[in-house]
This record gives structure tokens, sequence and C-alpha cells, in this order.
């Protein structure tokens, strides 16, 4: 009787510790933490001409304005800022909310060289140049994960409002030029999925890849001083929008209190 009660007491002991151990890895409660990461975007900018240029050959059109639209990219190191609230529930499965401040600096730029746009016009050619940079971002995050011990899980999904600017200009061989600008807070949305690694009983590693994908930042043309047929005899106006989306790869620590 005695060896049967010795070893059993030892178990008991045992799955009292784990179940001790297990309540010491939770997940619940408030976070805060940084991280560094490498994001790589692809940013279209495009451009329509208004009423005026209805004065213009279609073909004449869209072969300038294919010209002068494009898909830009661009690649940085940043980092940022996080904190949330976590809740555990008993089957492991947790739900979260996070804010959280990146810092992007993703930009990028082209001019083309001078080229005839149409045969419509053998005898002018242009110029045509864009750019564009996310400085930095706000979001707000939900988190649906699941807890393994030390390591948890998690999908994500929230939205973001992004520091964006753009540009987009053409130069004429015969002096003509144009040049357009806008920068704001764009709005849109992020989702992706991470993980984190308990290392001791208050901190954790945590790793992210997440797709952002910003609404369109819209601005319009105008004539610079002293450009050749300039208003009132000739005066087109252009609108532009650029798009950014991009990719971010994240990893950090996280400090639970």
């Amino acid at each position: 009787m005695i060896k049967f009660i010795a070893p059993s007491a030892v178990l008991a002991l045992v799955a009292m510790a784990g179940g001790a151990q297990a309540q010491e890895v939770s997940w619940a409660g408030p976070y805060a933490g940084a991280n560094i990461d490498y994001s790589r975007a692809n940013v279209e900018s495009s451009g329509v001409g208004r009423i005026d240029w209805l004065n213009e050959t279609p073909a004449f059109r869209s072969d300038v304005f294919s010209a002068w639209s494009a898909d830009l990219e661009g690649e940085s190191f940043g980092g940022g800022l996080f904190a949330g609230y976590r809740r555990q529930f008993s089957s492991g499965f947790v739900v979260g909310g996070e804010v959280r401040y990146d810092y992007l600096s993703l930009d990028d730029s082209r001019m083309t060289p001078q080229r005839a746009p149409h045969p419509a016009s053998p005898g002018v050619t242009y110029a045509f140049g864009n750019s564009y940079e996310v400085q930095q971002s706000v979001s707000a995050n939900l988190q649906l994960g699941f807890a393994m011990d030390d390591f948890l899980g998690y999908a994500i999904v929230g939205y973001t409002t992004g520091d964006v600017s753009g540009t987009a200009e053409v130069l004429g061989a015969n002096g003509y030029s144009k040049f357009g600008e806008g920068s704001d807070w764009v709005s849109g949305y992020n989702f992706g999925f991470g993980g984190a690694y308990r290392v001791s009983d208050r901190m954790s590693v945590t790793a992210e890849f997440v797709h952002t994908e910003l609404d369109s930042l819209d601005f319009t043309t105008a004539y610079r001083p002293g450009s050749t047929f300039a208003p009132p005899a000739f005066d087109y106006a252009e609108d532009f929008s650029v798009e950014p989306n991009y990719n971010t790869l994240r990893v950090g620590v996280a400090f639970q209190f």
C-alpha cells in the first residue's frame, strides 16, 4: 500500500507543478514592446487628364498617361513601438487588441529620358517623373490566436493610417514644365500573422509578417512659373493618385505587466 501511495503522491505533485507552470505561462493581460522591421512596397502612381485633354486625340492621351503613370517600388528598414491587452481562455484561445506606431521611410522615384509621346506631335519630346514616400504609420489591430505553453501563434487584422506623400512632373524639351505634389495621412487596412515565444516570466520575443494596403493620395498638377504653353492659351490639368501597399517583416521584444 505504501509503495502504491508514494508514487501516486509523486505523480500528484508533478501534476500540480505542471498545472502551476501552465498558470505562469499565461498570455493574458497588458503588454508593451518595440520592434525592428524590413518593408518592401509596390506603389501605383497614375494620372488622368481633365476635360481640356479632350482636345487631344485618344491615342495621344493614352500614350502620354501611359508614359507618365508608373509602378514604383521601394524598401527600407525601420522600427516601431506597440502596446496591447490580451485575454486567454481555458481552451488556449487568445484574443487581444493592439495599437502600434511604425517608422517606415519607404520611398522611390523615377524620371524618364526625353521621349516623343506619339507621332501626333513628332517635334516635341517630354520627360515624365513620379515619386512617393510613406514616412510613418499608426495601426489598431485585432489578434486572434492560440497559446501552447511558451508559444503563442496568432492572426492579425486591423486599421492603418499612413503618412503618404507623392509628386508628378513633366518636362518638355521646348520649355513646357508642370509639377504636382500632395501629402496627407491616408487610411487603409492590414492583415498578417505572427508568433511570440516566452523567454522569461515577463519577456517574450515576437516575429510578424503583415501586408498593408492604403487608400489613394490624390493631387493635381500645375504649370511651373515660366513654362511654355502656359494659361490662358494652353490650360491642361491632370489629376494624380498614389496608392501604396507594402509587406513588412518585423521582430521585436515584448514585456508583459
